[in-house]
């Protein structure tokens, strides 16, 4: 009996010690089958499960007294924030209402020195002063302002979880101050005003009433000097020596190396007007078909020109030369590049029309095409130096031909 004891003091301690064994264990134990152990280990798991239970309630009220802690502790900060913001907003309320007062004195003062001094100087009515000198309605609109913004702070302050987003762009907004306009500043703009009006008018009326545009050459010449006679064209005028070859006559050689007919419609005065000529040849056309111009831009043109000696020079001969021929044969003589783009083809037609324009105008058009070509119709190659400029034994046929007309 006393080892059965013994023994069972041995169980004992055993049984102690299962209290603290893990879910699985108990499990374990609650498996033997046997009915001595049944009701040991049923005893044990429901023991062990409430002991569980218990640390469980004791942990999340201990955790929930943490968080409400934690939450008391934060709210009192937000609120010590809260409380020191507003303390500083009041503070600088009172700053700025302080330095509203000192601006709304030193304005009077302003203001009552200046009156002063007008009613001194000029003896102007006081209350006309006021309303022209000095506006004072941004004192009244800073103080609605500061109204608006302190009635927005309180809301601020009632509900600081709320963000309020008022009057952020008021913030932003510059305050410009009115400026008021002195009568006598009236005075002067209003004068101003009617000048500008004096002069816009009388300028539209002068721009109108009178002719502004570009003045031609009027200068219409009754009496020409007796023959003074033009020489009008290119290249082959530039290099024409009219005076060897016509010695007594009163010439005037207006050929310019390289000129187009657009060159002598752009300087008509300087070519033809200031020599009052009472004759001129013309002779041009030979480098318009060089640069690519049409047998038709080329007669309109050369009829400009003939338009233009008439209306400014009415009293002066017009002689029309025929442009002469090319030759573009396979001669050691003849230069191709030279000759360029020039055809006799061209050359022909031109002349045509410039012989059907004169005798329609009653021009005096003078054929030297026919009088410089070869029987294969092309300019002789003894009056020419390289294909298209004239020889000397060329210029005298011309100038022979030529002097049947003065």
């Amino acid at each position: 009996m006393p080892k059965k004891k013994k023994k069972h003091k041995k169980n004992s301690q055993k049984t102690i010690k299962a209290t603290t064994i893990t879910k699985q264990d108990l499990e374990t134990l609650l498996k033997d089958t046997k009915p001595s152990r049944v009701k040991k280990n049923e005893y044990l798991y429901e023991d062990a499960e409430q002991q569980v239970e218990e640390k469980m309630d004791v942990s999340l009220e201990q955790e929930a007294e943490k968080n409400t802690e934690e939450k008391k502790e934060s709210l009192k900060k937000d609120l010590e924030e809260l409380e020191i913001s507003q303390e500083k907003v009041l503070e600088s309320e009172v700053t700025e209402e302080k330095n509203l007062e000192d601006e709304i004195k030193e304005a009077k003062q302003q203001l009552e020195k200046q009156e002063e001094k007008i009613v001194d100087d000029t003896s102007l009515d006081l209350d006309e002063l006021k309303d022209d000198e000095m506006d004072l309605t941004f004192i009244s609109k800073r103080k609605a302002k500061k109204i608006s913004k302190k009635k927005n702070d309180e809301k601020i302050m009632k509900d600081p979880k709320k963000e309020n987003f008022e009057g952020l762009e008021e913030k932003e907004e510059k305050i410009y101050e009115p400026v008021k306009v002195s009568k006598s500043s009236k005075k002067i703009v209003i004068f101003l005003i009617l000048v500008i009006l004096l002069l816009s008018g009388f300028l539209a009326y002068h721009f109108v009433t009178f002719d502004h545009s570009e003045p031609r050459v009027e200068t219409k010449i009754e009496e020409v000097v007796p023959e003074n006679i033009v020489f009008l064209g290119d290249s082959i005028t530039d290099f024409y020596d009219l005076d060897k070859y016509y010695e007594g006559y009163h010439v005037v050689n207006s050929g310019i190396n390289g000129n187009q007919t657009d060159d002598i419609l752009g300087d008509m005065n300087e070519r033809i007007y200031q020599y009052n000529p009472s004759k001129v040849f013309i002779l041009i056309g030979t480098n318009d078909l060089q640069h690519e111009k049409s047998v038709d831009e080329i007669i309109d043109n050369i009829k400009k020109i003939v338009e233009g000696i008439e209306e400014n020079r009415p009293q002066t001969q017009i002689y029309i030369e025929s442009i002469y021929p090319i030759n573009n044969t396979d001669n050691e003589k003849i230069d191709q590049d030279m000759v360029g783009r020039r055809t006799n083809e061209d050359i022909k037609e031109i002349n045509d029309k410039l012989e059907s324009y004169c005798k329609e105008k009653n021009i005096t058009y003078i054929d030297l095409y026919n009088l410089l070509v070869d029987d294969e119709d092309n300019l002789k190659e003894e009056y020419t130096n390289e294909g298209l400029h004239i020889s000397d034994e060329g210029y005298e046929v011309i100038t022979e031909k030529i002097k049947e007309y003065l």
